[in-house]
């Protein structure tokens, strides 16, 4: 080797130049210096347009131009070095120098600037070192020579360069995948077995850690970590092994295949032979697979499947009703099937499943996660059986049939399952309790309710002693007004059902429980009512009684109440009176027998109308409180009115009913203009104007006698009016 020249000191800091690649500018005795002085460039250059782009490329003639975008190449595969290189620190085949770039480059693409900056310039010294390409002239000497003064040159000058090369180098030897191995197949002619001795070698014929691997089983058998023909991961230092099953009779043939870093590299080399010929981890070309085949291996699998039998019984008691309060637990028995048994000696997983035989699909809790029980099962021989117990609300499931679906597993793979919604040995019942109900009015316990006012039906809820609720359990039941006629609740302004709800905790079969709801008479009036019950056990039905036939559970709304009225002068109860200040009497009596209840206190409230104008007279509005004694009782409303400037003019009481215990909600009213019997008339008088002569004559002539007999016109005519009003 020619002996070294002394060199500049060392560039320390990351660089970024040549369209800003990472690298390092290295001041050298050979190749070509930077025109700044800053010295020779170790590290990647762009690609060429014409070529795979996302991979840099590393040049291979230290003498000649940079490469530049615009060059025109030629691809061509490259599997040997020069050979220039005489230190056997920096010497490594082309497979290795692949996967250095591969690890260090490619793939490299997070690491900090300064990482990035060294490794790319340990890299340009390993191409340059294995791969320089001759320049066809004598000009710049031998590369024998120059190869290993650049080398020399950085091992003084930037001896973390050479470092970090002589680092990626060992990696390359140790971890580039050299050989496979022929993994070892057990079991053959069996029902389970293992593949063992999964590796590759590096060129030691070492271990080599992380090489991504893909094994197949092609036939009737999976593996038992992942219940598929594929076995993938990555290789470690030691062997890799794993389990199979066999899921029926026939021949398997185990694949195996290696991803590796490539074989080889690509030269790009330029046409015009000015610039420098450039090396790439892109343009793979076919031959160079990225996926790698291993050795084959074989077996015959001749056991066939397991089957398993199973029987689902009541834990508390053994037989096949279970009881719909609280949690319940059935026990499913599993046994093998003598002609296709488990494996002896190997722990199976039981899982048994709660399913709706009429969905064929689990019962769930709340989070959607089905009721599921587990348990370990090691059989020593066919005729060994065991239990697995699954628990879940009976109040969830009163009324329903549960049928156990069963799962048998090895290493986490199902081996045998029995799912069979008809069959009965599988199956349980959960008990379905039942009520029967009767509704009367909460006021008087009759089943007519009352018009007016808010009405409370009471329902009272009794249990069939033949299939009884379970006696110490708290229920809950809620009861709904709901329309016979069409089977729909009654609802409120808003659209909500009228409902009531109340606890329940019997202690024997015998025990009822009572259910209130309140709802306006209005909205039920000359109207049924039918209640539908629910009986509830943590929040879930275990009893219904909904029908909108049953008599006892239906009551009748109360009748439209109405009233009419008769007004009349107080003095002497007939229908005229004079001008000026009168006493009027209305008497409010009810339409029928529903419309006010003994008992009860009424506000009647009545006020006097001008039929000529339609107008309230003003300061006759009264209130006056009622309280019949019997539901044909009346009430009296009184008046005391001027009529003084009504004369000629029909007064008219309009009257209006409120419900007990409000002064707002009407109950009834009774408002008619044209109603003779809420009308009064004012008479009018005589007029008394003259002129002249006939005047004075009057007056002379007729004198006290005149007087008394204008009264007694007046008298005669408030008679006949009375006596037309009657007739009328």
């Amino acid at each position: 080797m020619t002996a070294v020249s002394a060199v500049l000191a060392p560039q320390a800091r990351a660089e970024q130049n040549f369209q800003g690649s990472y690298g390092r500018f290295v001041p050298t005795s050979v190749g070509e210096q930077d025109a700044s002085g800053a010295g020779f460039w170790l590290g990647p250059y762009l690609p060429p347009s014409g070529v795979e782009q996302g991979f840099d490329v590393w040049c291979t003639h230290m003498w000649k131009f940079n490469p530049v975008a615009d060059d025109v190449v030629s691809p061509i595969t490259l599997e040997e070095t020069t050979g220039y290189n005489t230190d056997t620190a920096m010497s490594v085949t082309t497979p290795q120098m692949a996967w250095i770039l591969k690890t260090y480059n490619v793939d490299a693409t997070g690491e900090s600037g300064d990482v990035r900056s060294l490794n790319n310039a340990a890299i340009s010294m390993l191409i340059h070192a294995n791969f320089e390409r001759h320049h066809g002239t004598d000009k710049y000497g031998d590369p024998s020579n120059y190869v290993p003064q650049l080398i020399a040159d950085v091992q003084a000058g930037a001896p973390d360069i050479y470092e970090q090369a002589r680092v990626m180098v060992e990696a390359a030897r140790a971890s580039n995948v050299q050989g496979f191995t022929a993994m070892v197949v057990e079991g053959d002619k069996t029902r389970h077995g293992n593949i063992t001795g999964v590796r590759v070698t590096n060129e030691a014929g070492e271990n080599v850690a992380g090489v991504p691997f893909q094994i197949t089983l092609e036939g009737p058998a999976v593996f038992d970590a992942t219940g598929t023909n594929t076995w993938t991961g990555t290789t470690t230092a030691e062997a890799l092994s794993a389990s199979w099953t066999g899921t029926g009779e026939g021949e398997v043939t185990i694949k195996q295949w290696f991803k590796t870093s490539r074989k080889t590299l690509t030269l790009l080399s330029a046409t015009d032979h000015k610039t420098q010929d450039t090396i790439t981890y892109g343009n793979r070309p076919e031959s160079d697979s990225e996926w790698v085949e291993g050795p084959r291996g074989r077996i015959e699998v001749i056991y066939g499947p397991a089957r398993i039998g199973t029987t689902a019984t009541d834990k508390a008691d053994g037989d096949k009703v279970l009881e719909p309060g609280g949690p319940v637990t059935i026990s499913d028995k599993v046994c093998q099937d003598p002609d296709a048994p488990l494996v002896p000696g190997r722990e199976y997983t039981l899982t048994a499943t709660a399913v709706d035989p009429a969905t064929g699909e689990p019962y769930t809790d709340a989070d959607g996660k089905p009721y599921t029980g587990t348990a370990t099962f090691t059989p020593t021989g066919p005729a060994d059986c065991a239990v697995v117990d699954v628990t879940l609300p009976g109040e969830a499931l009163a009324g329903s049939s549960v049928v156990m679906f069963e799962s048998v597993a090895h290493n986490g793979k199902e081996v045998a399952t029995h799912a069979d919604v008809t069959d009965k040995n599988q199956t349980v019942t959960v008990r379905q309790p039942r009520v029967g109900t009767t509704a009367t009015d909460q006021l008087d316990g009759d089943k007519q309710m009352s018009s007016g006012g808010p009405v409370t039906i009471t329902d009272k809820v009794c249990q069939d002693p033949d299939a009884p609720l379970v006696p110490g359990h708290e229920y809950t039941l809620t009861a709904t007004a709901v329309d016979p006629a069409t089977g729909e609740p009654y609802t409120d302004a808003d659209g909500n059902p009228y409902t009531g709800t109340a606890t329940f905790t019997p202690n024997t079969a015998q025990d009822c429980g009572l259910v209130d709801v309140t709802l306006p008479a209005a909205a039920i009036r000359d109207r049924s009512v039918v209640m539908f019950e629910k009986v509830s056990l943590g929040g879930h039905v275990v009893a219904t009684h909904e029908d909108t036939k049953d008599e006892g559970q239906t009551v009748k709304g109360g009748t439209t109440p109405g009233i009419g009225t008769t007004l009349t002068d107080k003095a002497d109860g007939d229908k005229v009176v004079d001008p000026g200040t009168v006493e009027l009497e209305d008497t409010v009596c009810p339409t029928n027998d529903l419309t006010f209840e003994p008992g009860r206190e009424y506000i009647i409230a009545g006020r006097l109308m001008d039929r000529a104008t339609g107008k309230e007279v003003p300061g006759t509005q009264v209130r006056t409180t009622f309280t019949p004694k019997t539901a044909q009782d009346c009430a009296v409303i009184p008046f005391q009115v001027d009529t003084t400037n009504l004369p000629g003019h029909d007064l008219v009481a309009f009257e209006t009913a409120y419900v007990p215990g409000s002064e707002t909600e009407v109950l009834a009213s009774h408002e008619d203009l044209n109603d003779k019997g809420q009308t009064v008339t004012v008479t009018t008088p005589p007029s008394l104007a003259r002129t002249g002569a006939d005047v004075t004559a009057l007056l002379t002539g007729a004198g006290v006698l005149g007087t008394a007999g204008l009264l007694a016109i007046a008298t005669v005519r408030r008679r006949k009016a009375a006596n037309t009003t009657n007739n009328s």
